[in-house]
């Protein structure tokens, strides 16, 4: 068990933040036991309205794309673990179902108090943003989920193109560096050199999230 003050000294040491260092600390804390019990996968338990927040926080951060479909239900290679895959099997099943279902069966789930202090970024928009907007136009939560699942289907033929544009593009990648062909990286369309920069990215650094429009651009 990792205390408030392991992830507070985790989140100083790395400059992040404590919601993004607990998050770090659990999955790798989760992905050694998965190494070490020689499992197959670590299925963890992200819902539907997780998926909801998740986009909002990406859209209020300014992300593109990428942000925008929100998690994956299948995700390999990811920051952890390059051989096993992280796995999201409730992104489809919103939070009142799972909870009905638990109720019929007479379980109790753990809650995590941390869960409600709205000092946090997620749980300012579980408690407050989503519920305004579920006020201003019922449904909303759907819509959103509904539109995560529309762009990832429509990435993923993207990413198809993309990875043609790589092949041109890309010269040569080593340590520390990606190098592109200028003027074959210049005659893609705009929309294709900015995620050619953001894959490479991701090769120089993969458990960088967030990457902002500035910072490609």
């Amino acid at each position: 068990v990792v205390g408030k003050e392991d992830v507070a000294g985790f989140a100083s040491s790395h400059g992040l933040s404590i919601e993004e260092a607990a998050r770090e600390v659990r999955y790798r804390f989760l992905f050694q036991q998965a190494e070490q019990h020689h499992a197959l996968g670590v299925a963890v338990g992200h819902n539907a309205d997780d998926q909801v927040e998740t986009v909002l926080m990406h859209l209020l951060r300014g992300s593109g794309l990428d942000g925008l479909r929100g998690m994956s239900v299948y995700s390999l290679p990811h920051a952890w673990s390059a051989s096993i895959p992280l796995l999201r099997p409730l992104l489809g099943v919103w939070r009142e179902e799972i909870l009905a279902h638990l109720a019929e069966h007479h379980l109790q789930p753990n809650q995590d108090a941390s869960n409600l202090d709205t000092r946090y970024f997620r749980n300012r928009l579980r408690h407050e943003l989503v519920p305004h907007l579920e006020a201003l136009k019922p449904g909303a939560r759907q819509h959103i989920w509904r539109m995560s699942e529309l762009l990832r289907e429509e990435a993923a033929v993207l990413d198809i193109q993309v990875e043609a544009a790589w092949q041109t593009c890309c010269r040569e990648t080593g340590t520390g560096f990606v190098a592109f062909d200028a003027s074959r990286l210049q005659a893609e369309p705009l929309a294709t050199q900015r995620r050619l920069v953001l894959r490479g990215i991701s090769r120089l650094n993969h458990g960088l999230r967030d990457i902002d429009y500035a910072a490609v651009e």
